[in-house]
């Protein structure tokens, strides 16, 4: 899945490990980050999330991944249906302060 995001949106999952440094750059103190693990399981905003992602690229999750067709659907009908409970890529936030605000 990484692969095709990466070569279909330019999704770039390592992207964040940079925040703390580029606020530093633009000035900013008191810099905080939180990262966010939204779970995954039956009936979750998440998994419906996920699920819509993979029909989207599906075509690219079976020609770059090399999955099969049924495969592929067996995991969506899993993550939807409550056959998973996981937590979802984090999502991360990176927050701070201008000098004198």
């Amino acid at each position: 899945m990484w692969d095709v995001l990466i070569h279909t949106i330019s999704t770039d999952k390592n992207w964040s490990h940079s925040l703390s440094a580029r606020f530093e750059s633009l000035g900013y103190e008191n810099i905080r980050k939180e990262i966010y693990y939204p779970a995954i399981s039956q009936g979750l905003p998440m998994s419906e999330f996920w699920y819509l992602t993979w029909k989207e690229i599906q075509e690219r999750l079976i020609e770059v991944g090399k999955l099969q067709p049924d495969v592929l659907e067996k995991a969506g009908k899993a993550l939807l249906y409550g056959k998973v409970s996981d937590i979802s890529p984090g999502m991360l936030t990176c927050i701070g302060q201008k000098p004198g605000k």
